[in-house]
C-alpha cells in the first residue's frame, strides 16, 4: 500500500507542477555552425545523440568539397553529418543510387546506430541494394554508430510513394509512415482510396516487412508524422482535403483540414478526426501529451471559422489544436506575425511546455517580437516557447541576410535547444559564417545566459540528491532545488522528516540514526502493540500485549515530517482503546507515534477517506 500512495502522490505531484510553470526568460544563442559543399544540401532533420552531440539529415548534390567528404552518387544523395556536443563535426556519410535520393527523417537507435528514412527513384546501383517498383518508393538505411551501413530496405507499389517519417518502435521494429499514390501492388497491399493516401509500412529490427496499412479517403491525403502511444498503438498526422469517404469519417471544413487517424499496434484503425478552417491548414506534426490525448502543429490560412477560433494574423500562421485522448478538441491557438509564418515542428520541454518551431518572413508585429533578418520574402528560423496550456513564454527570430528554412527544433539535455534547417545567407545577422555553395546545413545552439543546478527527486519529497543534477535554463520535471535528501528512494526520508527510532535508518537527514529525543528514555519497535484497521477511514484501535493504565498519548505523523494530530486517552487498564480518527485527515500515508508511559513505538497507517 506504501508504494501506491507513493506512486499516486509523485504523479500527482509532477501534474501540480507542470500545470505551475515559472516564467522564464527568453534563451540566447551559444553557437551556430554551417555545413556545406559547393552544390546544394538541404537540412531537413536534427537530432541529439546519446553522446550529447547532434546529428544532422538531409539530401545533398554536393560532391567532395567544403565538408562533404564524399563524392555525390547520382543527383541527390542522403546526406548525414555528426558533430560533438560543441557543434563541432566528428564525420560525415553519404548513400544513395544513380538517380534522386531524398532524406527527411533520422532517429538513434537503441543500438547506438542510426535509421535513416527517405525515399528514393533509383534503380539497384550505389548503396540501392534493391528495384524499384514504381516510380518514388520508400527507401530506409541502418547504419552503425559511425555511420556505416549495416542493411537497407525499400518498399513501394506501382506509382509514387513518399516517405516523411520513421521511428523505431517499442519491439526493435519501425514504423515507416509517408503517403502513396500506388494501387495494389509490390509492398502495397490495398488498392488506393482516391488520390494520394496515408500508407505505413511496418517493419521487425532488421527491416523485413511484417504489414502495411492505407488510410485515406476520396481526395488527396498526406501523412506527415507518425508517433507510436503509450496503449502501444500509433497516431497518423497529416493533411487532408478528402471529405466524408472512405477511410474519413468527416465531412471537409475547407480547401484542406488537419487529419488524423489512431490505430492499434497491428495496425486497425480504432479512430480519427478532422479540425480546420474555411480555407487551407495543414498538419505537419505532433506529439501525444502527459494526459493521453496529443498536440496537433501545422500552419493555417484560414479566418475564424470551423475548428479555428482566432482570426488569422497575416497571411499564413502556426495554428495549435489540443485533442483529448479520443481526438475531441479541447483548445486551439493561433500564433503569427503580419506576413507568412510556416510550422514544421514541435516538442515537449523539460519543464512541461512545448517548443515549436517554423520560418517566417514577418517582422515584428502581432505574435513575432523581432524583426525578420533578411530583405521582404525571405525566410528566418522562428521558434515558440509556451507553457503546456499553449500560453507563449517567448519567441526568436534567427537568420541571415537572404533565406533560411527551419527543419526541426528540438530541446536539449542541457535545458537548451537545438535548431537545424538550411540556409543561403552569406556571414550576416545571426549567421557567423559564409555560405560553401547554394543551400548548407545550418544549425543554432541556444541556451539560457545563467543556468541553474537543479537535482533529480526520484522519491517526490521535494528533497534532490546533490551527486544527480542538472544545469539547465529551466526547471525540469522531476528535479528540484533543494539537494539535502539523503536517501532519494525513499518518500519519508528527507530533512524536516520524523525521525523513527528503532529502524536504523537516518531518517531526518542529520547524521545520526535512531537518536532518542528528549523525555524519552526506552524507544520500543517490537510487537508490544498493534493498531487496526489498515487502511482505516473513520476510527482505529490501539492494541496492546497487556492491560495498561494510563494516559495514552498517541499522535499522527505525515509524510513531510509534520505532526497533524495528537490527542491524550486514558486506557483505565485496558488492553485495546478504540479511538476517532480527526475528520479533516486526507487519504495518505502516516505514521502513528504511541506513548504507553516511558515507551514509545511507531507504526504505519494508511488512512482512505
Amino acid at each position: 500500500m506504501k508504494q501506491k500512495f507513493y506512486l499516486s502522490f509523485l504523479v500527482l505531484w509532477l501534474l501540480h507542477y507542470s500545470n505551475h510553470v515559472l516564467a522564464q526568460s527568453a534563451p540566447v544563442k551559444e553557437w551556430d555552425y554551417r555545413f556545406g559543399g559547393s552544390g546544394g544540401d538541404f537540412m531537413y532533420d536534427v537530432q541529439q545523440t546519446l553522446d550529447g552531440g547532434y546529428i544532422l539529415c538531409g539530401n545533398s548534390q554536393s560532391n567532395i568539397s567544403g565538408d562533404k567528404t564524399q563524392n555525390a552518387i547520382g543527383w541527390y544523395d542522403y546526406w548525414i553529418l555528426k558533430t560533438d556536443a560543441n557543434g563541432v563535426k566528428e564525420w560525415d556519410a553519404t548513400y544513395g543510387g544513380n538517380q534522386y535520393e531524398y532524406l527527411v527523417a533520422i532517429r538513434q537507435t537503441s543500438d547506438a546506430g542510426y535509421i535513416l528514412g527517405g525515399y528514393t527513384i533509383s534503380g539497384i546501383s550505389g548503396d540501392v541494394s534493391q528495384p524499384s517498383q514504381g516510380d518514388f518508393d520508400y527507401w530506409i538505411v541502418k547504419t552503425d554508430a559511425q555511420g556505416v551501413i549495416e542493411w537497407d530496405a525499400r518498399f513501394g507499389g506501382d506509382s509514387t510513394d513518399n516517405l516523411t517519417s520513421i521511428i523505431q518502435t517499442s519491439d526493435g521494429g519501425y514504423l515507416l509512415g509517408g503517403f502513396s499514390i500506388s494501387g495494389l501492388s509490390g509492398d502495397k497491399t490495398q488498392d488506393s482510396q482516391g488520390s494520394y493516401d496515408f500508407w505505413i509500412v511496418k517493419t521487425d529490427d532488421a527491416g523485413v516487412k511484417e504489414w502495411d496499412y492505407r488510410y485515406g479517403g476520396s481526395g488527396y491525403d498526406q501523412l506527415n508524422a507518425v508517433r507510436q502511444t503509450t496503449d502501444g498503438g500509433y497516431i497518423l498526422i497529416g493533411t487532408s482535403e478528402s471529405g466524408a469517404s472512405g477511410d474519413h469519417t468527416q465531412s471537409s471544413w475547407g480547401m484542406s483540414d488537419y487529419w488524423i487517424v489512431k490505430i492499434d499496434a497491428e495496425g486497425t484503425k480504432e479512430w480519427d478526426a478532422r479540425f480546420g478552417g474555411y480555407s487551407y491548414d495543414y498538419l505537419y506534426d505532433g506529439l501525444q501529451t502527459s494526459d493521453g490525448g496529443y498536440l496537433l502543429g501545422g500552419y493555417s490560412e484560414s479566418g475564424a471559422s470551423g475548428d479555428k477560433s482566432q482570426p488569422s494574423q497575416g497571411s499564413e500562421d502556426l495554428w495549435i489544436v489540443k485533442t483529448d485522448a479520443d481526438g475531441v478538441k479541447e483548445w486551439d491557438l493561433r500564433y503569427g506575425g503580419l506576413n507568412n509564418d510556416y510550422f514544421v515542428s514541435v516538442d515537449t520541454t523539460s519543464d512541461g511546455g512545448y517548443l515549436f518551431g517554423g520560418f517566417s518572413d514577418s517582422d515584428a508585429g502581432a505574435d513575432k517580437t523581432e524583426d525578420n533578418c533578411g530583405v521582404l520574402y525571405t525566410y528566418d528560423y522562428w521558434v515558440i516557447k509556451t507553457d503546456n496550456e499553449g500560453n507563449k513564454q517567448w519567441d526568436l527570430d534567427f537568420g541571415g541576410d537572404n533565406w533560411e528554412q527551419l527543419g526541426a527544433a528540438h530541446p536539449t539535455i542541457d535545458g537548451g535547444f537545438i535548431l537545424g534547417g538550411y540556409a543561403n545567407s552569406p556571414a550576416s545577422c545571426e549567421k557567423t559564417q559564409n555560405s560553401w555553395g547554394y543551400d548548407d546545413y545550418w544549425i543554432v545552439k541556444l541556451s539560457c545566459e545563467t543556468p541553474d543546478k537543479y537535482f533529480a527527486d526520484l522519491d517526490g519529497d521535494g528533497y534532490g540528491d546533490i551527486n544527480s543534477f542538472l544545469l539547465t535554463c529551466t526547471v525540469p520535471k522531476g528535479y528540484v532545488k533543494d539537494s539535502t535528501d539523503c536517501d532519494d528512494t525513499n518518500f519519508f526520508v528527507h530533512p524536516n522528516a520524523e525521525e523513527i527510532p528503532g529502524n536504523g535508518i537516518d531518517d531526518d537527514c542529520d547524521g545520526e540514526i535512531d537518536e532518542i529525543g528528549v523525555g524519552i528514555s526506552n524507544i520500543s519497535g517490537g510487537a508490544a502493540i498493534a493498531i487496526y484497521p489498515n487502511p482505516a477511514s473513520d476510527y482505529l484501535v490501539i492494541e496492546m500485549k497487556e492491560e495498561f493504565s494510563g494516559e495514552i498519548k498517541w499522535s499522527l505523523i505525515n509524510s513531510m515530517g509534520e505532526n497533524v494530530f495528537s490527542d491524550v486517552v486514558n486506557s483505565k487498564g485496558k488492553s485495546n482503546m478504540q479511538i476517532q480518527l480527526p475528520d479533516f485527515l486526507s487519504t495518505g500515508i502516516y505514521l502513528v507515534k504511541v506513548n504507553l508511559g516511558e515507551d514509545v513505538f511507531f507504526r504505519t497507517l494508511e488512512v482512505q477517506k
